[in-house]
């Protein structure tokens, strides 16, 4: 019988000059060699066996003072033993993805790959923790404006455009590929020719982010680590409307739906760090709120948010939300022009260009109503998250064409309350408009 420290399965190899094949199951160990399964399971378990016993497929990444790895595994091990096989010594690393223990402190995931992370202790024996296992979101990258000098309208019509649900997000896959929600070259097209309008306000009627991490909706693995490239495109397109229009216009941006679900998210998973502001800026924006992130005050955007109740007036008597409702089957419009026939609306939401006209009276006359809807910016081929959309086994989207129609809103208004409105129709990159050709030009 071996002495107590003693492993009794190295003993037995020492005395018969042979190594045991540990790949196999213990019952033919023992069979073989007449060592007891106790014996043969603390020499697995052994760290300096470990990686000797191992039928496993090992790998090991490393970024900052972060260290990963995976291994496969036939026999429990301890953490102090796994970080020992990798050359890590536990007094200087810890495992901190959270591992199922039995009541032996081993872990009991035998025949399993297990996954882990450690992290390194700094110069004062401290383990670092700024690297979290998901990255913190950060605010968009900075942009440089350069100012841009318009000639003023010698005239007492002004021109306000209107553009809705961008729905900028992604899906990410494993190989590093992006699929996009947001149509990159529609959006081209809409920027170049609000810079050929020139207008005096620029209205974007929410939808501009889609958030679909933060969303109540069934998840997909490609919605992972999404949030920050949503945040910095979101930052970009502010920056290029703002190069488009120049400091004299006015560009707004109203909450809508998706925009707000940023805030929701934080509110039920973060709620002490709702509402935050950096030190001594007691009248800024939320760090964690969307204006916050995406830079908006840098590029002289008006935040309308607390949808569904953000509204923006144009002039006295054409409003702008972003809408709550979605006549799937007939004309959201006409709902609005029901609902409020005194009131003209410029709204978003449902995707699809609408224009409705209204006329009734009261005491005083005439009331002639528009209700209009400018269309998306976002792809209408199956690729945003929706209820006809679908995702195939690799996590890529289905083609599949929604009812949406992409656009823009060109509104001529006057500050008596008078306003006139045309639709510009955007198709696969491209549109005429004003006599025109617009063509994308995307990745240049």
């Amino acid at each position: 019988m071996a002495l107590k420290g003693e492993c009794s399965v190295c003993k037995w190899q020492t005395q018969n000059g042979t190594t045991i094949d540990m790949t196999r199951s213990r019952a033919d160990i023992k069979a073989e060699t007449g060592l007891s399964k106790d014996s043969i399971r603390r020499h697995l378990e052994h760290p300096i066996t470990v990686s000797a016993v191992l039928e496993e497929s090992m790998s090991q990444t490393w970024d900052g003072n972060k260290g990963t790895g995976e291994i496969l595994s036939r026999t429990r091990l301890t953490r102090d033993a796994i970080l020992s096989m990798y050359g890590w010594d536990p007094a200087e690393y810890r495992i901190v993805e959270p591992l199922k223990e039995n009541h032996w402190g081993k872990l009991d995931d035998q025949y399993h790959q297990y996954k882990f992370e450690t992290m390194r202790v700094n110069d004062e024996g401290v383990f670092e923790e700024e690297f979290p296992l998901w990255p913190v979101v950060q605010p968009a990258p900075a942009v440089q404006i350069q100012p841009l000098t318009r000639t003023p309208r010698a005239t007492a019509w002004k021109t306000a455009i209107g553009i809705a649900d961008t729905q900028i997000g992604y899906r990410i896959f494993e190989d590093g590929t992006r699929e996009e929600f947001h149509d990159e070259a529609a959006m081209n097209v809409a920027l170049q020719i609000i810079t050929a309008e020139s207008p005096d306000q620029l209205i974007v009627l929410g939808d501009i982010g889609d958030f679909t991490g933060q969303g109540r909706w069934s998840q997909e693995a490609a919605f992972a680590q999404t949030t920050q490239p949503t945040i910095d495109r979101m930052g970009m397109f502010a920056a290029e409307i703002h190069q488009a229009i120049g400091d004299d216009a006015k560009q707004v941006w109203i909450e809508g739906n998706h925009d707000r679900r940023l805030q929701n998210f934080v509110e039920a998973n973060a709620l002490s760090a709702f509402g935050l502001r950096r030190a001594g800026t007691p009248e800024s924006w939320p760090v964690m709120s969307l204006p916050n992130l995406c830079r908006l005050d840098e590029h002289n955007v008006t935040y309308v948010d607390s949808y569904p109740n953000a509204t923006w007036w144009v002039n006295e008597s054409l409003r702008a939300i972003h809408g709550t409702r979605a006549n799937s089957s007939g004309s959201t419009a006409a709902q609005y022009a029901n609902q409020m026939p005194h009131i003209s609306t410029m709204f978003g939401h449902t995707h699809r260009q609408e224009v409705q006209s209204k006329t009734t009276f009261d005491r005083a006359g005439k009331i002639r109503t528009v209700n209009f809807n400018p269309g998306c910016l976002c792809r209408v081929d199956g690729a945003v998250p929706s209820v006809h959309g679908s995702t195939n086994a690799r996590g890529r989207s289905a083609e599949v064409f929604e009812d949406w129609q992409q656009g823009l809103s060109v509104v001529r208004y006057h500050e008596d309350g008078r306003f006139f409105v045309e639709q510009v129709q955007i198709e696969d990159g491209f549109s005429v408009w004003g006599g025109q050709e617009f063509t994308a030009v995307v990745g240049s």
